[in-house]
């Protein structure tokens, strides 16, 4: 948990979250209730957002 929240706090990641189009759907989910669902797209964004490929991407900026 403590690993999420330091991911949901930082800033990079908060516009990566809201241009990746997982989060869209999360959204909708949760809007719907559908908790799990959202929450499994939520940690696949995560893990797309800590991944090297997106790392090294963020750096070449």
């Amino acid at each position: 948990v403590g690993e999420f929240r330091k991911v949901l706090d930082c800033p990079e990641f908060a516009l990566f979250f809201i241009g990746n189009h997982r989060s869209m759907i999360a959204i909708s989910l949760f809007v719907r209730q559908r908790f799990d669902a959202a929450q499994r797209l939520i940690s696949q964004a995560i893990a797309h957002f800590l991944s090297d490929d997106y790392s090294s991407f963020s750096r070449l900026k």
